[in-house]
Parts: structure tokens; sequence; C-alpha cells
């Protein structure tokens, strides 16, 4: 490894097939905290942000542009460069980019940094890697769980189209980074190649964009006529039938008779035939005016309603779960191999999936303010050593990025 490289930097481009800034998401926290450390940082990807439903709402709660397309170009942000290509071909997340190839050879990178979410986007990278002479990280973002296989449908495309690709990218590349247990379990279950090249790191969030705040708390819980007595739990992302936020309002109900003070929050937009049935069986369940719904925010916006509430609970994994660690907010998720290590430092505790009662037990826990307190005090400490992005992005360097430089071109 020459020593300029360490002294000076290096350049490292991140491939991803969509790039939505204004949502977050690994690929921009990578690219913004690499570029702190002083790496010359270039994201290439697509001219659109990754399908959402229900987008339009989401967008329009928050103030963003209601549309996918981004347009073709180049722009600086937050120190890193981003190159947004035309689209090819697009179809259910297959996607193809014009001019990755052309861009790849002007560039000359050190390190492509593939996050996988989409697919053929990113087969370009693996046919120039040995004549440009860059080595290659490759991250699985597309869920692999088992469970997927079961549906007719996902069960065809893995084994069509999806491990085949998988096997030839795996393959190709010189370390995989892999965010969950779930997906290495996976990995080493059903494509061979990926032994001995798994390096295992968890998602982040932004300690720039995601901390403690105690005004915050008092200005959010005003807006929202929230009383300091009253214990606010919380919940934030996209309002789709899939997440079954339904549980949240019936373990609510569960406990509100012995805690009469306690409220829900939840943050967030979709279509609206979802938040119309959430709103009903709230009023079924007769906690309606114990539930309060709040439009989607920015994620700029976001760090406020973590320091406002008292716990925060989850139905799936989520990055959302992990900036309200950042904010130092007791969290309560599934009991699941994506979710079980956000929990695993008396930070949050963790219910069986769907089960009303598992979770209505786990609320009445933190209804007792020294339990709070304690779970508060050690998601600061774990966010810090474990998941702030700054941490993650210094992993990223010194634990794959430096040590696959050392090794012979494959």
């Amino acid at each position: 490894m020459p020593e300029s490289k360490e002294k000076y930097g290096l350049k490292i481009v991140i491939l991803c097939a969509y790039f939505q800034p204004e949502l977050g998401y690994r690929e921009y926290y990578y690219a913004r905290n690499l570029a702190k450390l002083g790496h010359d940082v270039i994201v290439i990807t697509s001219d659109r942000i990754i399908p959402i439903p229900g987008w339009e709402n989401i967008a329009k709660a928050a103030g963003y542009d209601t549309s996918r397309y981004r347009g073709v170009g180049i722009s600086k942000l937050d120190g890193f460069t981003l190159h947004r290509l035309p689209v090819l071909f697009e179809y259910d997340k297959l996607i193809i980019l014009r001019g990755v190839s052309a861009l790849l050879s002007s560039i000359k990178p050190d390190i492509v940094h593939i996050i996988e979410n989409g697919f053929v986007y990113s087969i370009p990278v693996m046919l120039h890697k040995q004549s440009i002479g860059y080595k290659v990280i490759y991250e699985i973002e597309i869920s692999l769980a088992p469970t997927h296989l079961l549906r007719k449908k996902e069960y065809a495309e893995y084994y069509l189209a999806k491990k085949p690709l998988l096997k030839y990218m795996i393959s190709r590349s010189d370390r995989l980074n892999i965010c969950t247990d779930q997906v290495q379990d996976f990995l080493n279950k059903q494509i061979t190649e990926s032994r001995g090249k798994i390096h295992r790191m968890p998602l982040g969030a932004d300690p720039d964009l995601f901390y403690v705040d105690s005004q915050e708390r008092v200005e959010v819980r005003g807006m929202l006529n929230i009383s300091e007595d009253d214990i606010l739990t919380l919940t934030s992302g996209k309002i789709e039938p899939q997440k079954h936020y339904d549980v949240l309002i019936k373990s609510i109900n569960t406990i509100k008779k012995d805690y009469p003070k306690v409220k829900l929050l939840i943050v967030g937009s979709g279509a609206a035939d979802a938040m119309a049935e959430l709103k009903k069986i709230a009023k079924t369940e007769g906690i309606l005016d114990s539930v309060i719904f709040h439009q989607f925010v920015k994620r700029t916006e976001l760090r406020k309603f973590y320091n406002a509430a008292d716990v925060g609970i989850w139905t799936q994994a989520t990055i959302t779960a992990l900036e309200a660690i950042a904010c130092g907010l007791p969290i309560i998720v599934p009991k699941d191999d994506a979710t079980c290590h956000l929990v695993e430092e008396s930070n949050g505790e963790s219910y069986e999936y769907c089960d009303c009662l598992q979770l209505a037990d786990c609320l009445r826990h933190y209804m007792s303010l020294e339990n709070r307190m304690e779970a508060r005090k050690q998601a600061i400490i774990i966010f810090k050593n474990k998941y702030s992005y700054l941490t993650l992005a210094k992993q990223l360097v010194d634990d794959i990025y430096l040590p696959v430089l050392q090794e012979k071109l494959s």
C-alpha cells in the first residue's frame, strides 16, 4: 500500500442504483462521512430515486420533489461529487445505466464500493476491475430473507436471475460488507463464493444530524400539547400495511388502563387508505385521543421528535430505530436476526413479532422513569461506540479498504 494513499486519502467510488439524500440511507452517510475523513468520494447513480409506495404523499408532507426523477448531471453535495447517469432500462429494481464504464475509466478509483439496491447496473464494475486496477467492495442491501423465497414470484426471480448474478458478483468482489446476521447466514448457506469474504458491519446514523437536545424536547412536546408527565411512545417511517402499526395501537390500549398518561405518536405518511385504516383501528380501540398522527418530516427535523419522545417502538428492522438510539431514546423492536443486536446493550427491549401482549409487557417496563433513564444512558454510549456513521466510515477504511488495497489484484 503506497504511503501517499494513507496520507492523502483514497479515491472512492460509491455505486448505487438509486440515491435519495433527502431520505438518508447508508450510501449517503458513507459518502458524507468518508469525505469528512479527507477522502475523495464520488457517488455514481441513476437519474432517479428508489421506487417508494406512497411517495407522492410522503414527498408532499415533507416539501420534497414529488417526482422520482432528479435529472442527469454532476453536482457537489456535502463534500463529495455526485454523478447521475441516464437509465437505459428499468423494471422492478432491475436497472441498467449508461456510461458507468467510461466514468470509471475517467475517475480511476482505488475502491469501488457497490451498494446493491438494484440489480444488473453494477456488472460493468466487474468487467473493468483488472484493466482499471481498483478493488471492489460489494454490499448487499436487497432482502434475501428465506421468507421471500416462499412466494412463487420471488422464488422464481431468485433462482432464475438473482442467484446467478449474485454468484458472479460475489466471486469477483474483494470483500462483502454485510449489515445483518440474517444476510450473512443466508449467504453462507446459499452462495459458497461468499465464504472468507464477509465483513460484518452494522448500519448506523449520522452524529451531525441525530443527537440529544433537551430544548427540542420542550419545544416539540409543547407543539404537540404533550405535558412533561405524559409518557410519549413514538414510531416513525412510511405508513404501509405490512408494517403492522395496528399492533402498536392495540398494545397501547392494553396498558392504557394502568398507565393513562401513555400516548403514541406516529410520525410518517403513506397511502391514504393505509392512514385511514390506522385511524379506524385507534377509534375502534377507544384510544383515538391518545394516538397522535403527524405527517412525514424531513430527516433534518426528525431528530426533534425523537428528543420529544420517551420510548421508541418499531415493528421491523429500520434505520429510524438507529437514529432514535443516537438521540438517546430507549427502543423496543421485534426479536429478529435483523434487529436483536440493536438492544443487546440494555438500551432497549424486544418482543415476538406482532405479539401485542409481549409488546405491552415491554412498554410496561418503560413506564418506569428509572428504567427509561438507565436505557437512555446506555443508548448514548452504544451509539458513539458502534452506530455513529463517522465511526463506521473509519472502520470501512481501516478494516476493509486499506487491507484489500494491500492484496494482489485478482
